[in-house]
């Protein structure tokens, strides 16, 4: 395995909120991954195996792009992306991926299905051009 290192510049971004209170964020992210992960002024360098600095790095990515929008990150946040990140694989943009379960972006942080009715709601709602529900009970679609 090759050893690679990346470095992403935090120009102009808030280091507080990327990185959290205390460096709580950071350490949720380093505890979620095996590649080193060092901040120094405005700059993040992370070390390690290939496709893991890839992956830290798209994560990184996903999270200035959610810091850019909303103005704020929250822990909530953090472990989405993460998680998200780590089931994507491939490419994984928070903005244009139907699958990420993401319904809409507020100013509270994401909001996303809770239940499996949600989830198929949500899923029929992406995949049909009407959707009719009623009441919150078992759900049965009907395509056309």
């Amino acid at each position: 395995m090759t050893m690679e290192q990346r470095k992403i510049s935090l120009k102009g971004v808030d280091q507080l909120q990327l990185l959290g209170s205390h460096d709580e964020h950071l350490r949720l992210i380093e505890t979620s991954f095996d590649p080193k992960i060092v901040v120094r002024g405005d700059e993040i360098v992370i070390s390690g195996e290939g496709g893991d600095v890839e992956t830290l790095e798209r994560l990184f990515t996903e999270l200035l792009f959610l810091l850019h929008r909303n103005g704020r990150l929250d822990q909530e946040d953090v472990k989405t992306v993460i998680d998200l990140v780590r089931a994507g694989g491939g490419e994984v943009s928070l903005g244009l991926k139907k699958e990420s379960a993401v319904i809409f972006y507020g100013k509270k942080g994401l909001v996303r299905p809770k239940t499996p009715g949600q989830e198929a709601y949500h899923r029929a709602v992406l995949e049909n051009d009407i959707v009719f529900a009623c009441g919150s009970s078992e759900i049965e679609f009907a395509h056309t």
